[in-house]
Order: C-alpha cells, then structure tokens, then sequence
C-alpha cells in the first residue's frame, strides 16, 4: 500500500484560491492568477488552465481514467484521495495519495497526521481541506456554483459524465442531482472553517451555496 502524503505547510497564512467546474467561471478573468505569488488549487479539468495552477486535486478514479494522459504534462503538484493510489501508486509515483478520513466524513478534517481529508462526496469540497492543510487562511473559491447555468450548462469545460443508476436517473428529474448531494455537507465546511479561523469566499454569485460570503473577484483582488 502507498504511504499516505502527510500534507506540508507550504502556504502558510495565504490566501488560496480553488478552481471548481462551474459555469459560472466563463465569466470569470483569470489572468491575474498568472502571477506565481498567487496559490491556485485546481479541481479536475481546472489542470488544463494552463501552468500557473499550482496544484491539481481529482477523487474520482472514473476522472483519472480520462484524464492520465493529459496529467502527465502537468507540472504541478497531483493530489487524490481516489483509492486507486493507495494499492497501485507506483505505477502513478507523481501522484499523491491523501485518502478520505473514515471518521470525519464531512467538513474540514483536522487529522494531527496531515494525512486525510474529509471527502464531503465531491473534489472541490475536499480541495477546501487540502488548502488548509497548505497553511491557508483565507481560502477564495472560482467556479463552485452549486447549480446548472442560465443555459443548461453544468460546467465551464465540457463537463463529467455523471454515473448514475436508473433509480437515480429517475431522481435527477426530482431532484436536483448531483447538487443535492453536495449541498448538505456545507454546512459543516462552514462551521469547521470558522473554528479553524479560515475564511472561505465564494466568488461565484449566483451560487446556489449560501454558507460562504459572497465576493465578485475583482474586489478579492484589491485586498
């Protein structure tokens, strides 16, 4: 079994910035995120940016399988809690493996090993986790809206494919699938964050997340 990375402090009292998948990142300029005194955590496709993000952190392995190729060229730092990298991690020696803390599921997990996250069943709430870990104080989120856009749109790259079963299928035109999953355990990220002394801003404005203070970036930029 691959050893679990015990998370380094290397942005300590920084303002982290997290690329989610929302549609809502379209409208966003990211160029200021260019300058490497920016931290800049990349959630999935957010890798395929461009090289000033600092860090890529996936946990699906169903991702994984379609993305291996193009993280390769990524020079950045790789990060997963996909228990695919526990068992088999020499065969990915670049990526780190930060796997789900079984006791806290949800939330901010304050493991005094550094080594385990609270999954909160979906990569951009884990990437939350894994920036305090960095040493963040202040933790900026782009792209975390929570909901489809105006058009449809579930993401501002082409977008996953859900894997969902039939029962489910039947679900999603209930529901709103897979947001009413996510949406839950935000409550406990921002009961957790202000325990920890994190601030967390959501840049997104329309988000459908109602627990973070909500910011348009270019404002977050002038601080």
């Amino acid at each position: 079994m691959a050893k679990p990375w015990c998370v380094p402090e290397l942005w300590p009292g920084s303002t982290v910035f997290i690329i989610g998948g929302g549609p809502s990142l379209l409208k966003e300029d990211l160029t200021p995120l260019h300058d490497s005194a920016r931290r800049v955590i990349g959630v999935n496709n957010a890798y395929l940016l461009g090289d000033w993000v600092d860090m890529c952190f996936f946990g699906d392995c169903s991702w994984f399988l379609r993305h291996q190729e193009g993280l390769l060229k990524f020079a950045g730092i790789k990060v997963s809690c996909c228990p695919r990298f526990g068992g088999h991690n020499e065969r990915w020696p670049g990526i780190k493996f930060l796997p789900k803390d079984r006791e806290k599921k949800t939330g901010i997990s304050d493991h005094p090993k550094r080594n385990r996250i609270a999954w909160n069943k979906n990569s951009g709430y884990s990437a939350i986790n894994l920036a305090y870990y960095l040493g963040a104080k202040r933790i900026v989120l782009l792209g975390f809206d929570m909901k489809d856009g105006e058009d449809g749109r579930t993401h501002w790259h082409e977008g996953h494919k859900w894997s969902v079963s039939r029962n489910t299928k039947v679900r999603k035109r209930k529901l709103n699938y897979p947001y009413d999953r996510f949406l839950p355990n935000t409550a406990v990220i921002a009961k957790d964050a202000e325990r920890l002394g994190i601030e967390i801003i959501n840049c997104s404005m329309d988000s459908a997340i109602q627990q973070f203070r909500k910011v348009p970036f270019r404002e977050v930029l002038e601080w």
